[in-house]
């Protein structure tokens, strides 16, 4: 089937009544610089082909966007439109590939010499490098830190069991009243 290709002096193209490419996918041309991909009889997907059956595919279903492995089964990360939620199905690494003896692993790691830093930040704390709750790990030293004019209390079994105030004084408890001020 033949079609009409329409090519602007800026150098887009433009497909009249939108072109289709093998196996039922449909590129339509959209406003602004949008690439629109529809497919009618499932959800829209696109997958990125790598080397060895390395693929990635991309799909969107009602609300929910999904990064899925060459097999289109196992997911990497799903996105709630709605929700704003991001889930990751197995371990997260920031700087590095994570690694873990247990079951799934957060890991954030420093390439060079300033440390790793997870800051805990809110409305009332602020978001800046002075704000908020920080765990650091430097070389070998490691620091948790409340920036704030506040407490870090440690929990077990959901009663306080130690306590230091903002005035670094140390609280021990035995889950009633505090045995050491």
């Amino acid at each position: 089937t033949a079609f009409e290709l329409d090519m602007s002096e800026a150098g887009a193209a433009t497909f009249n009544a939108g072109a289709t490419f093998g196996n039922g996918v449909a590129i339509s041309h959209s406003s602004g610089e949008t690439l629109t991909l529809t497919k009618t009889t499932t959800e829209p997907s696109l997958r990125f082909e790598g080397d060895s059956n390395k693929d990635f595919v991309l799909t969107v279903s009602g609300e929910t966007f999904t990064l899925t492995t060459n097999d289109g089964a196992t997911d990497i990360l799903v996105a709630d439109h709605d929700t704003r939620n991001v889930t990751f199905s197995d371990n997260v690494g920031i700087g590095v590939s994570p690694t873990t003896a247990y079951g799934r692993a957060l890991q954030i790691h420093d390439t060079g010499t300033s440390g790793a830093n997870l800051r805990l930040t809110d409305s009332t704390s602020g978001s800046g490098t002075g704000n908020g709750f920080e765990i650091i790990q430097i070389g070998a030293d490691n620091y948790i830190m409340n920036r704030e004019n506040g407490f870090i209390a440690t929990y077990t079994n959901g009663t306080e069991r130690m306590r230091i105030d903002s005035s670094g004084n140390l609280q021990l408890s035995n889950g009633g009243s505090f045995l050491v001020k």
